[in-house]
């Protein structure tokens, strides 16, 4: 008789254990609701264009989430061309109390420097929000020719060349122009098209 008492009330205790984890399980998954972002709702993430050389502190996005009181933060940061690079520590992210969030550059942003052929690259920001990841926003980092050429002497320039000519003739011009971008060994080149 004993045994079948034992039996009963781990039989019993099973039940309840299973009965209030039933019941107390949505509740704890609906405490980790799922995140909304309401400038992304159609599936497309967020686009900002950004240059490089954006100054410290500059704001990259300012958006909105819900739940205002969701925990937020970045998940990872990926480039499609610029994989070697670490973009993660470039940015913070930071949170109002109202479901505000901004992310600002912590580190100056930049592209491999020339005679570098990358002229852009896409980085790929994945939010960590209520512990579920969002990839919500793409920003598109653009370079900028710190330095174009400076062209001399009287503009527009005339240059006379004879029908006759052969093709891949040189001709003497008066067009002068500087470049003062870095990497001395890459000089200016000109093509007529």
């Amino acid at each position: 008789m004993a045994l079948r008492t034992f039996s009963l009330r781990i039989h019993l205790r099973t039940h309840l254990l299973t009965a209030l984890l039933t019941l107390a399980l949505p509740l704890l998954v609906d405490a980790q609701q799922a995140c909304q972002f309401p400038e992304s709702d159609d599936g497309h993430p967020i686009l900002v264009n950004v240059t490089e050389g954006a100054l410290v502190g500059s704001i990259v996005v300012e958006s909105t989430f819900e739940p205002a009181d969701a925990e937020l933060l970045i998940a990872s940061i990926n480039s499609g061309n610029l994989a070697q690079e670490e973009y993660r520590e470039r940015f913070e992210l930071q949170t109002t109390a109202k479901g505000q969030f901004v992310i600002r550059t912590r580190k100056p942003l930049s592209l491999p420097p020339y005679p570098s052929i990358v002229e852009e690259t896409f980085l790929y920001i994945n939010l960590l929000c209520n512990g579920q990841q969002y990839s919500v926003i793409t920003v598109r980092v653009q370079s900028v020719n710190d330095h174009a050429p400076w062209f001399y002497g009287q503009i527009p320039y005339r240059i006379g060349v004879k029908e006759s000519a052969p093709l891949g003739t040189t001709f003497e011009t008066p067009i002068l122009a500087l470049d003062w971008d870095p990497a001395q060994q890459y000089g200016v080149t000109f093509a007529i098209e």
